[in-house]
Formats: C-alpha cells, structure tokens, sequence
C-alpha cells in the first residue's frame, strides 16, 4: 500500500478528436441528396450560406464606410490645421 501511494500514477491522456470541414465535400453530399429527393435540407443549407455570406457584405460595406469617413475627418483636420498655421 505504502508503495502504490508514493509512486506516481499514469499521466491524464489528452484525446481530442480534429475536425476538418471540406467545403467542396459538404456540397457534394448535399447534391447528391437533393438527387435523392431530400430538397428541405439542402435548401435550409442554401438559405443559411446565404444569409452568411449577405451578413459578412454588410460588415465589410460598413467597416469600408468607416474608414472612407475617418479619412475624410483625417484630411479635414490637416487642412485646419495647415489653414491655422498659415493664419
């Protein structure tokens, strides 16, 4: 007993399972069952890439907007800035 208590006891193991999504691979099996007759799904797939990829435009117009507009505030104030110095 004395020996088993001093005696270190097997490290934890560390298992974690990668995922891997292929793109290319996903489409394909849901083509192959909209072949089948199993529309629903492939359409709520549709749907949801959709949305995805309209909110993803709509982050990427707003950040373009933004900095179009910090250059502006950035051009602006060099201008008063020069005007001032001039002044």
């Amino acid at each position: 007993m004395c020996a088993s208590f001093l005696s270190p006891g097997k490290p934890r193991q560390f298992n974690i399972q990668t995922r891997y999504y292929d793109e290319k691979k996903e489409l394909e099996r849901m083509k192959e069952k909209k072949a089948e007759g199993e529309d629903e799904e492939y359409n709520e797939y549709r749907r949801e890439r959709m949305r995805s990829e309209w909110k993803m435009q709509r982050l990427e117009e707003k950040k373009s907007k933004t900095q179009k507009r910090l250059i502006i505030y950035v051009i602006l104030a060099a201008a008063l800035v020069a005007l001032i110095l001039m002044l």
